[in-house]
């Protein structure tokens, strides 16, 4: 039944009527011609996945009526942006509601109705946007997009929020809600001391009338590996941008450092760690993104292409990752195993050009494809599992949610 109704929901997802409604709306299409936006659309997110290069003659292949290369060109306009980026609006919208709680997430449910992991990824782009989305400067690309991305852990939910130019900081409230710390007592309370973990119950942050708290501030000392690679990242990051870390950073760069509203009862500050390590999702996400999906790989150095492709690429890893949240629940009930992202993602790039040329035959071609897919996840999309090292949902129950009671 959760197969069934779950490719239902797929397939009325992405319907051609709404996409063309879009493309008329935001003037991409003004009259019908050999390209149509439906299949433009499939191209750009889910037929040029199986291409080894992403060419405007890969891009052509799936459409119906055979057009050439300069016609495809032609249509990367501003209105194709503003279209792709309605479509991907829409697209967010229509599988918003529609995610599985993963079942090993359920006790977290208990305490929290979500968890979300905000963060970004950097992409250097051609030099002719250096208007649009200017870099940091240094040494780096003149031109960088940075995508701000957040990602539901619950329910396995991606929701990449905006384009931003690179030189944006992203963790410009982060550092505001601890600067009264970060930038005095904090870098030298934690010299001086020789825990490994130390914790500031009751801080307020922001400027009078604009204040929040009381919040949670815990530091956690890495090992002396860990440290030796944050500050030599630290001093990488701070010489491309031509500028050199200060004391009081390089001391920071050896602590992990939390900040919650949540009350230790909610929260408890041993905890907190364990939670903060399924951070690594994200991680996962930008690197499936980048090698697989190409999200910061473009043939073109046309502005309005590029943001094409990215926005286009976007939309293809919602649905690859409303997918895995739904085939990783199932495969847990049946199998008691995860779906690895990487694998199914895999998979799907292999299958890319046919779910494309499907969804144009119709419902019951498309819906026996999408089976068969299906069934080839819960096959070869298994996760592995070492029974020598815990999983971070492993770690959270047995540390946190559900801990193992020992009778003496």
């Amino acid at each position: 039944m959760l197969t069934r109704s779950f490719i239902d929901l797929f397939i009325h997802t992405i319907l051609p009527e709404p996409i063309r409604r879009l493309a008329r709306k935001t003037g991409w299409l003004k009259r019908q011609g050999k390209i149509d936006p439906f299949e433009f659309l499939l191209s750009l997110s889910f037929g040029q996945l199986s291409a080894s290069r992403r060419t405007l003659s890969s891009h052509s292949q799936g459409l119906t009526i055979p057009v050439t290369r300069q016609a495809i060109d032609q249509r990367f306009t501003p209105q194709a942006v503003e279209w792709v980026k309605e479509c991907f609006t829409h697209v967010l919208a229509e599988t918003f509601d529609l995610s599985p709680t993963h079942p090993q997430a359920e006790p977290l449910g208990a305490h929290f109705q979500a968890v979300y992991l905000l963060d970004s990824t950097s992409l250097d782009t051609a030099e002719n946007l250096k208007e649009l989305f200017p870099a940091c400067g240094g040494d780096g690309s003149a031109a960088n997009i940075k995508v701000l991305l957040r990602y539901e852990l619950m329910t396995g939910r991606l929701e990449p929020l905006c384009l931003l130019e690179g030189k944006r900081s992203d963790q410009g409230q982060a550092l505001q809600a601890a600067e009264s710390l970060l930038v005095g007592q904090l870098a030298a309370a934690l010299s001086a001391t020789q825990e490994n973990q130390v914790e500031w119950p009751k801080i307020y942050a922001g400027i009078k009338g604009h204040r929040a708290g009381p919040l949670r501030l815990v530091a956690f000392r890495l090992s002396p590996e860990s440290s030796a690679r944050q500050r030599q990242g630290l001093r990488e990051n701070m010489r491309r941008q031509g500028r050199t870390p200060t004391a009081k950073a390089l001391e920071l760069a050896g602590w992990l450092l939390l900040i919650t509203n949540a009350p230790d009862q909610k929260l408890p500050s041993s905890a907190m760690a364990y939670l903060y390590r399924v951070r690594w999702q994200v991680e996962l996400i930008f690197r499936q993104t980048k090698s697989v999906l190409r999200l910061d790989k473009s043939e073109s150095q046309d502005g309005c292409r590029i943001q094409c492709e990215v926005w286009g690429r976007l939309l293809a890893a919602i649905l690859l990752f409303w997918w895995h949240a739904h085939a990783s629940a199932a495969c847990w009930l049946n199998h008691k195993r995860e779906v690895s992202f990487e694998k199914l993602i895999r998979l799907m790039q292999h299958w890319g050009l046919s779910i494309m040329i499907a969804f144009l035959k119709g419902p019951i071609e498309l819906h026996q494809l999408l089976r068969t897919i299906w069934k080839q996840i819960m096959v070869n999309a298994r996760k592995g599992h070492q029974k020598t090292r815990s999983t971070s949902w492993q770690n959270l129950a047995d540390h946190w949610l559900n801990p193992q009671t020992t009778i003496s």
